[in-house]
């Protein structure tokens, strides 16, 4: 990761050095101090073949194409552990290797986020839970954030927590999109799920 050296206004630094991203802290260290730039390295030792990246039109893992079969089980999240173990185990037998879900709910009893700025605790859990149960299958996971439909809270919750009333049409729901306060929302969000221990 190359950035500007300095305070200069430079986006990349603003977050990961002067805010202190633990996660930037934990993964990159220092390599090269320019006059004008830094230059910071991924930390040796870190496991990056759990993720997948790709090439051209090909997803790609430890540098060699990533063929998979996934499904959709988007309300794993919302099972018991029991359900969650079967469902994980059920997939590695069948040769599934990636699984779709989702971890959002906002304005809802039992949802990851209940109340406006509220996270559950128990949602965080079972996601961690899930993550891990994962991981002992070998699969791969997509978890999605956040909603664009109102099942689940999704968008239309956000923006009803910014104030807006009324029908939601479609210009009013494109609106998340470019909303500060929304973007600032989802990053917060975003940032106390990696985070959660």
């Amino acid at each position: 990761i190359v950035m500007a050296n300095g305070d200069v206004g430079d986006e990349i630094y603003n977050k990961m050095i002067k805010e202190k991203n633990p996660n930037f802290e934990k993964n990159y260290q220092l390599k090269d101090r320019g006059e004008f730039t830094n230059i910071y390295e991924r930390v040796a030792g870190i496991n990056v073949s759990k993720f997948i990246g790709r090439d051209g039109s090909k997803f790609i893992r430890d540098g060699k194409e990533f063929n998979f079969v996934g499904v959709n089980s988007y309300d794993l999240a919302y099972r018991s552990k029991p359900e969650i173990d079967l469902t994980l185990t059920s997939a590695k037998e069948n040769g599934i290797t990636v699984i779709r879900l989702w971890a959002f709910g906002e304005g809802i009893p039992n949802g990851f986020q209940p109340n406006q700025g509220m996270y559950s605790k128990e949602k965080l859990d079972k996601l961690s839970y899930i993550v891990s149960v994962a991981e002992k299958n070998n699969i791969h996971l997509v978890i999605t954030f956040a909603n664009y439909w109102k099942e689940y809270g999704g968008i239309d919750q956000d923006l009803i927590w910014n104030g807006q009333k009324g029908e939601l049409t479609q210009k009013i729901k494109d609106s998340y999109f470019t909303n500060n306060t929304s973007k600032d929302r989802y990053r917060k969000y975003v940032d106390t799920v990696i985070n959660f221990d």
